[in-house]
Protein backbone atom coordinates (compact mmCIF):
# COMPACT_ATOMS: atom_id res chain seq x y z
CA UNK A 1 0.00 0.00 0.00
CA UNK A 2 1.55 3.28 -1.12
CA UNK A 3 -0.30 5.99 0.80
CA UNK A 4 0.80 9.47 1.82
CA UNK A 5 -0.27 11.25 4.98
CA UNK A 6 -2.36 13.56 2.82
CA UNK A 7 -4.03 10.64 1.06
CA UNK A 8 -4.83 8.87 4.31
CA UNK A 9 -6.19 12.07 5.84
CA UNK A 10 -8.46 12.60 2.84
CA UNK A 11 -9.70 9.01 2.76
CA UNK A 12 -10.13 8.47 6.49
CA UNK A 13 -11.52 11.86 7.46
CA UNK A 14 -8.81 12.28 10.11
CA UNK A 15 -7.13 15.71 9.97
CA UNK A 16 -3.63 15.79 8.52
CA UNK A 17 -2.35 17.51 11.66
CA UNK A 18 -3.59 14.55 13.74
CA UNK A 19 -1.78 12.07 11.49
CA UNK A 20 1.44 14.07 11.69
CA UNK A 21 1.21 14.25 15.48
CA UNK A 22 0.62 10.50 15.61
CA UNK A 23 3.63 9.79 13.43
CA UNK A 24 5.91 12.16 15.34
CA UNK A 25 4.77 11.67 18.94
CA UNK A 26 2.75 8.47 18.91
CA UNK A 27 -0.29 10.25 20.31
CA UNK A 28 -3.76 9.78 18.78
CA UNK A 29 -7.31 9.36 20.02
CA UNK A 30 -8.90 5.93 19.86
CA UNK A 31 -11.50 7.28 17.42
CA UNK A 32 -8.86 8.56 14.99
CA UNK A 33 -6.80 5.38 15.34
CA UNK A 34 -9.80 3.23 14.49
CA UNK A 35 -10.74 5.41 11.51
CA UNK A 36 -7.20 4.99 10.15
CA UNK A 37 -7.14 1.25 10.80
CA UNK A 38 -10.49 0.63 9.12
CA UNK A 39 -9.60 2.89 6.21
CA UNK A 40 -6.31 1.06 5.61
CA UNK A 41 -8.05 -2.31 5.88
CA UNK A 42 -10.65 -1.25 3.31
CA UNK A 43 -7.98 0.06 0.93
CA UNK A 44 -6.05 -3.21 1.18
CA UNK A 45 -9.22 -5.14 0.38
CA UNK A 46 -9.72 -3.09 -2.76
CA UNK A 47 -12.05 -0.40 -1.46
CA UNK A 48 -11.40 3.30 -1.32
CA UNK A 49 -11.39 4.04 2.38
CA UNK A 50 -14.30 6.10 3.70
CA UNK A 51 -14.55 9.03 1.31
CA UNK A 52 -15.07 8.74 -2.43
Amino acid sequence: MNLTQEGLAERSGVPLSTLRKFEQKGMISLDSFLKNAVCCWRIRRGGGGFKA
